[in-house]
């Protein structure tokens, strides 16, 4: 099995993993082939009792970051507004939704 069809058949079989970008070849010493991988998306889990203004606010801080890596963690590197459309998760609080919405994200 290619690593490619091995990445594709994980991520079918695991909802909370998404695709990352592939390594280019030469990204590491002696790496000829592209490497396919797979990251765990990071999200933030609301009760439904929590205001729809409140999870529009904590949703368009987090997004506001220029540069996530630098100004929230490494592990934000991937977070950008778009990505959002990944979700297989959980459903967006209807705070977020909204921020989403506004910012022309198309949401499953």
């Amino acid at each position: 099995m290619t690593p490619a069809r091995l990445t594709a058949r994980l991520l079918a079989a695991a909802l909370l993993l998404g695709p990352a970008a592939a390594r280019a070849p030469g990204t590491y010493p002696g790496q000829a082939e592209p490497i396919h991988s797979f990251a765990a998306w990071n999200f933030v889990a609301a009760n439904r009792a929590l205001p729809e203004a409140a999870a529009h606010r904590a949703t368009q801080a987090a997004r506001s970051a220029s540069d996530p890596a630098r100004e929230i963690s490494p592990a934000a590197a991937a977070t950008r507004p778009q990505n959002a459309a990944a979700n297989r998760i959980l459903p967006f609080h209807p705070g977020a939704a909204r921020l989403y919405v506004e910012l022309g994200v198309r949401l499953p």
